[in-house]
């Protein structure tokens, strides 16, 4: 995919090892301390205490950087698995259906429409970023020039980020520094959080493409083998033959798109459980500070920002944890589709096969990041829960304080 490309093309631009210049690595690292440390100066110097909880929330989140960027520049091989799955080809091929068109049909259609919606993920995604990007870049310069207020920042900042020294709105080296280095800090952290959105979101669709393709597979075998008269041992008869020969066959597809479904899903809950940590944990810090900024402000305008800022980003978090709660969903169609197989009087080693399926079933598939949380619906409630909860505690101890 174009997206995968691109990807690759960043892992490769800021990798270190010994195949690729660390000058970009460190280059990078440099300027993203920097920036840090410019920012962490200025919310510390800041007099009021609302402008100074929006730098720190934003000197946090900048930090973030660190513990998600570090692991693939050192070590890429989890997140090039995750693109690998991403580009990985379809198990089965128009050639394993000669004689039944209306089965590759079905396939063919799921293809395509899971291709559909993996570009249409990615282009959303991408586009989001980028507005994202554009306002984060221009945002602080636009309403110093046209003499908007924003309650999260001086008058006079105009950098993206608040920075230790004033930083007149003017062209000059200073400026021209110090926003330089803070748009190439956005830019890698955006493209960052793009890498990490597409090498979880993606991948789960790969998988669920997987689990529509075994149900037809299935539905297919359950409808060509259902007459009781296919025997195991009737060597004499060409037909029954034949016909046990095709029914190996398409028993091996279903066995081999299986073992494929839990070979990615392994895949997949390995190496993302990291960058799923890391996701959470960054949405977590940060809609703790939007719910407290909501909660405590004074003023309708400051509170609104702050809960239109929360929810486009827990929107985000819910795509991830429907995805799971998707993938959480095809375990009981799984056990559901196989007990509809036709097993009487068929031979001992379908039986077996199919008993050692219903087996493998029986275990969820469910991701399930080092153990700490489940990717599903009741994690994500009580996830907003635990927001509302820490934001409602840091605004009650602020009253009680002042």
């Amino acid at each position: 995919m174009e997206s995968t490309k691109f990807l690759r093309d960043y892992i490769n631009f800021i990798r270190f090892d010994k195949q690729h210049s660390p000058i970009p690595y460190f280059l990078t690292m440099t300027v993203v301390l920097t920036i840090n440390i410019g920012t962490l100066s200025a919310a510390l110097n800041v007099e009021s205490q609302d402008i100074k909880i929006a730098v720190l929330d934003q000197w946090i989140e900048q930090l973030m950087f660190f513990p998600s960027t570090i692991p693939h520049c050192v070590n890429p091989k989890s997140i090039l698995q995750l693109l690998g799955l991403i580009d990985e080809e379809y198990f089965v091929s128009e050639k394993d259906f000669e004689h039944r068109v209306e089965v590759w049909k079905k396939i063919e259609v799921v293809y395509e429409r899971r291709t559909r919606v993996m570009s249409l993920i990615y282009k959303l995604t991408k586009y989001i970023l980028f507005m994202m990007y554009c306002a984060f870049c221009f945002r602080n310069a636009i309403s110093h020039y046209f003499g908007f207020n924003d309650v999260q920042f001086p008058p006079s900042a105009v950098t993206p980020f608040l920075w230790f020294t004033e930083v007149k709105l003017e062209f000059s080296i200073h400026f021209t520094f110090v926003y330089v280095l803070q748009v190439w800090h956005l830019t890698v952290c955006h493209v960052e959080l793009y890498l990490l959105q597409m090498a979880v979101c993606l991948p789960i669709e790969r998988i669920l493409a997987d689990y529509e393709i075994i149900y037809i597979l299935l539905d297919d075998f359950g409808e060509r083998y259902s007459d009781s008269a296919v025997k195991y041992g009737n060597q004499d008869d060409t037909e029954e033959n034949k016909k046990m020969s095709c029914m190996k066959e398409d028993m091996a597809r279903i066995v081999k798109c299986h073992q494929h479904i839990c070979r990615n899903y392994r895949i997949l809950a390995g190496n993302a459980a990291y960058l799923l940590f890391v996701i959470v944990l960054f949405v977590t810090i940060d809609s703790c500070f939007s719910y407290y900024l909501m909660l405590k402000a004074h003023v309708f305008k400051k509170a609104m920002k702050a809960a239109l800022y929360s929810t486009s980003i827990n929107v985000a978090l819910f795509y991830i944890y429907h995805n799971g709660q998707k993938i959480i969903n095809q375990n009981d169609i799984l056990r559901k589709t196989l007990t509809k197989i036709p097993w009487t009087d068929k031979p001992r080693w379908l039986k077996q096969t199919v008993y050692i399926m219903m087996t493998r079933a029986n275990v969820d598939n469910e991701i399930k990041p080092y153990g700490i949380f489940v990717l599903n619906y009741n994690s994500f409630k009580d996830l907003m829960k635990t927001f509302y909860s820490v934001g409602n505690v840091l605004s009650s101890s602020n009253f009680a304080r002042n």
